[in-house]
């Protein structure tokens, strides 16, 4: 359908769905000011509400929008606030997945935990754009923006289902 290439980015993806290149200039750069703007308040509520029940909440709603986006991707303006808004939401899921892990593990495992959240990064980086490529090869239309969803869906059901086993949530 789309070649043989299983390398993909989400620039690539946007222009075989049509999207022009020059929108993409704003509506990526939307997902990063989303995170940047939210970043320290969304620390602070999770100071106050729980990093867990802040991340979930996230999470819950970010999949809700990207699950969604498919309905309005050639609406450029929502495509753009959703980035927005999802990137609001989840551009600080690596800090507070950071702070979270420091309120779980004791004080002689976070240099562990810190490696091995650098490596899931890591292995993220490196599986998502293949995956990403697969996905638009087989599935087409919607296909990262389901994915994300699907995956945030997967990080919800692991932490309702996870209980903490070393220091009290927070």
């Amino acid at each position: 359908m789309y070649g043989s290439n299983h390398s993909c980015s989400y620039p690539i993806y946007a222009m075989r769905m049509g999207i022009d290149i020059e929108w993409l200039s704003f509506i990526l750069p939307a997902f990063v000011v989303g995170g940047v703007i939210t970043q320290i308040p969304l620390g602070l509520l999770s100071d106050r509400a729980g990093r867990k029940r802040v991340l979930l909440l996230l999470a819950t709603v970010g999949a809700l929008i990207f699950l969604a986006i498919p309905q309005f991707e050639h609406h450029i303006p929502l495509l753009i606030a959703a980035f927005l808004v999802a990137g609001g939401l989840l551009g600080s899921f690596y800090s507070l997945g950071l702070m979270y892990m420091a309120d779980l593990l004791p004080r002689q495992l976070l240099p562990t935990g810190n490696v091995l959240i650098a490596i899931s990064f890591s292995l993220g980086s490196m599986l998502g754009p293949v995956t990403g490529g697969v996905l638009i090869e087989w599935v087409g239309q919607g296909s990262l923006y389901y994915a994300i969803g699907s995956l945030l869906i997967v990080l919800i059901v692991a932490g309702l289902i996870f209980r903490p086993v070393y220091r009290g949530e927070q």
